[in-house]
């Protein structure tokens, strides 16, 4: 059953996404399916986003749910949930030493920006080597040009080998995907590029 049939049935808690984020994370996190994944998603609501990532994924993943209010806390087999701020990174350090290095991190938390880059800036460096960051919502930001300034800071910061200057998140960060009302970003190696030459004569030294 794909992702997006698992969402519609009836059998699981109340959950709200666009109908589009579906066809997204079926492409980039479809691999990731009967696998040993762990999943964070920041904003737990009525809960049904956890099960429904827990049916989707498989009976290996391990699926964390996190939320500033205590009422919306419950607990089922495979499906653990925190109460705590996102922007708090005592608390969300407290779950990376109860869990484990995530594999995929959604935030569908706060929308408040300067939480939501302070969780980025916290977990992404803490994630799996391997994994995705998601961001969603970001209809919520048109009005935010901070956001989208960090945005774009990252991009450069991603290209940052072509000044000598890389850091973590350009060694390992592969992409960053803006999609509509999310932004995804893909955790992995990102070796030195090189400009090689092509054309007139080249291959003629094959």
């Amino acid at each position: 059953m794909n992702l997006w049939d698992i969402y519609k049935a009836p059998d699981h808690r109340l959950t709200f996404k666009w109908r589009h984020y579906f066809d997204i994370y079926e492409r980039y996190l479809a691999p990731y399916i009967n696998m040993p994944v762990k999943l964070l998603e920041i904003g737990v609501l009525h809960g049904g986003s956890l099960q429904v990532w827990k049916r989707w994924l498989g009976p290996q993943a391990t699926i964390v749910g996190v939320d500033i209010n205590p009422n919306v806390k419950f607990s089922e087999e495979q499906i653990h949930v925190r109460i705590g701020n996102q922007g708090d990174d005592a608390f969300l350090g407290g779950v990376l030493s109860e869990f484990g290095l995530f594999d995929i991190v959604i935030d569908d938390g706060s929308h408040i920006p300067t939480e939501v880059l302070s969780s980025l800036r916290f977990l992404y460096p803490h994630m799996a080597n391997n994994g995705w960051y998601f961001i969603e919502d970001l209809d919520s930001f048109y009005d935010r040009p901070t956001f989208f300034a960090e945005v774009h800071r990252l991009y450069l910061e991603l290209n940052a080998y072509q000044k000598d200057l890389p850091t973590d998140f350009t060694r390992n960060t592969r992409a960053i995907h803006l999609h509509p009302f999310m932004l995804a970003i893909e955790r992995g190696e990102n070796p030195r590029s090189e400009v090689l030459d092509a054309g007139e004569g080249a291959h003629a030294m094959l």
